[in-house]
């Protein structure tokens, strides 16, 4: 939105009026700020006009989360109390790292699954119904927001893993019976599901790239990082590993985009 109050990140570098000070669903609320100094006037005017309306800010669920920021000294008086966290989940998603989403939502539908087993073990259920049944009671759970996952090595191991599992239980294939994963997913007529995730956010990343202007999703696909990166071996973007799928240079992905039929033919690869 265009402001003028200094709140908020910048999302479009040639207009510096044109911020994100929040993210709003409901009665959740994340505030986004680069500075603590920020963060503690911004949360004052949301308690402030929050408590004009009726609302209050419940300090028990309320937390403060650092991305390549390293406070030195002691919080702003306004932020004390509030704890800060390494992790954090907005709208059922953790946004601290995809392997934590990732390893949260396999839980969960794992729970799920087993909840089930009477069905994936019935000898009188056939393996299509079966499946389709897996597909919308269990990997709807444990895909959700896949298209922004950076999809790291152990990710898709565990990913095929967790997938080949499951259709072993359906199929009643032991894993003492030596029956290798390969002809697990031919009788199912099923590809890794690692495969099947590096498609989707192929086929999204294009629809993001085709937007006109500059959007609130190329930004944070492109925009540098902020702040100060952590020491040891730099970490995996997305962007970078979207390159090492595609074997394309961002410009080169940015310009077979605009081609649908060209971009399907990169989908496909």
């Amino acid at each position: 939105r265009q402001t003028d109050e200094s709140h908020g990140l910048i999302t479009h570098p040639e207009d510096p009026t044109t911020i994100l000070p929040d993210l709003d669903f409901a009665d959740d609320i994340v505030l986004l700020d680069e500075t603590e100094v920020v963060s503690a006037d911004h949360y004052e005017n949301l308690k402030n006009n929050a408590s004009c309306v009726g609302l209050q800010i419940k300090k028990d669920k309320t937390k403060i989360m650092h991305i390549n920021y390293h406070r030195v000294g002691p919080p702003p008086k306004a932020l004390e109390g509030l704890e800060i966290v390494e992790h954090s989940k907005y709208l059922g998603a953790r946004i601290s790292s995809s392997l934590s989403d990732f390893r949260q939502r396999r839980g969960t539908a794992w729970s799920n699954f087993w909840k089930l087993q009477t069905i994936w073990r019935s000898a009188y259920i056939s393996l299509q119904l079966k499946l389709r049944l897996f597909d919308s009671l269990i990997l709807s759970i444990l895909l959700y927001g896949t298209e922004s996952w950076t999809l790291i090595t152990i990710i898709k191991n565990q990913l095929n893993s967790f997938a080949t599992s499951c259709y072993r239980i359906m199929l009643n294939i032991k894993r003492t019976d030596r029956v290798r994963n390969e002809r697990v997913l031919e009788i199912c007529s099923r590809r890794n599901l690692a495969d099947v995730v590096a498609t989707q956010q192929l086929r999204t990343l294009g629809h993001w790239l085709r937007k006109q202007g500059s959007t609130i999703s190329k930004y944070a696909l492109f925009n540098t990082n902020k702040g100060k990166n952590r020491r040891g071996r730099p970490r995996h973007t997305y962007v970078k590993l979207i390159q090492q799928t595609t074997g394309l240079t961002l410009d080169e992905m940015k310009e077979r985009a605009m081609d649908r039929i060209e971009w399907r033919r990169v989908v496909g690869r």
